[in-house]
């Protein structure tokens, strides 16, 4: 079978790996209606769309439990949140190579200044700005979106249902757009980063 979590991070750390970029989509329920359009898009229209707090739960307890093990076993973690990876790669990527640059005789690694990264913006992303003026309902299904909404209201992950929102606090109009094509609001970086 495959390894544990913990497992995982000795067998990488015996392969030569040390250092680890983490993110973690605040809004799960976005994340999972994403992934669901991805599997259906891939021809896979039987898969019925499953969601509650329990979900929320499992991904938030399984990527602490990733952080946790990858400190345990000597990685340099670097987190980021979701709004940066998406809103600009490139400047996560430098972000990633001044931090093992400055960590160099733990990682091995020197950089040289400046960046090659080039911004590139994956099919996904594009093909998910069609989705995103849909309901939840429309996305899912109706059956399934109030199956969701009965399951969050309530609940301190009630602003969930509101895909639009990367937190409690923060909508995906408050960040960068990396496709530009959201009133000139391009990938620009680390704003809103409320770490």
């Amino acid at each position: 079978g495959r390894p544990g979590v913990e497992e995982f991070f000795k067998m990488a750390k015996r392969a030569g790996f040390g250092t680890v970029a983490a993110s973690f989509r605040k809004n799960v329920l976005a994340r999972e209606v994403s992934s669901y359009e991805l599997i259906r898009g891939k021809g896979n229209v039987n898969t019925a769309f499953k969601f509650g707090v329990s979900t929320v739960e499992n991904n938030s307890r399984s990527y602490q439990e990733g952080l946790t093990a990858a400190r345990a076993n000597g990685f340099l973690v670097k987190e980021f949140l979701f709004s940066e990876i998406t809103g600009s790669t490139c400047l996560c990527v430098e972000e990633l190579k001044i931090l093992m640059a400055e960590n160099e005789a733990f990682t091995g690694f020197h950089s040289r200044r400046g960046s090659d990264c080039t911004a590139i913006v994956s099919e996904h992303v594009k093909s998910s700005k069609k989705h995103r003026s849909k309901s939840l309902a429309e996305r899912v299904g109706e059956k399934q979106a109030k199956e969701v909404a009965k399951a969050l209201r309530g609940t301190e992950h009630e602003w969930m249902l509101d895909l639009d929102a990367v937190s409690p606090t923060e909508k995906r109009s408050d960040v960068p757009d990396p496709t530009g094509e959201r009133g000139g609001k391009k990938g620009g970086g680390a704003q809103g980063r409320n770490k």
